[in-house]
């Protein structure tokens, strides 16, 4: 079964964030909740409440896997933004 997840990014510093289980953002993809398929739309309505507090940007579903505690993004470019960076960022 797909699994989903909301990502956004956090306005005060760019960072990508997920909506996590207490209604949150976390910059860490584990703490994030992901929920079948068909329940996203409920997620993605519940991020709209960060976008009116001006704490996010652009929150959408992403598709993920889920093995024990691994939470895994399915395209490449989530992978990514879950990992980090891919250049070193200035001190």
């Amino acid at each position: 079964m797909k699994q989903r997840m909301i990502t956004a990014n956090r306005l005060s510093d760019g960072a990508c964030v997920w909506l996590s289980g207490d209604g949150n953002w976390t910059t860490d993809i584990v703490q994030g909740k992901y929920v079948p398929e068909a329940e996203s739309d409920a997620l993605l309505n519940q991020a709209a409440a960060g976008i009116a507090k001006c704490l996010i940007v652009g929150p959408y579903a992403i598709d993920v896997t889920v093995d024990g505690s691994e939470v895994v993004p399915v395209r490449f470019r989530e992978q990514i933004r879950a990992k980090g960076p891919t250049i070193p960022l200035p001190a």
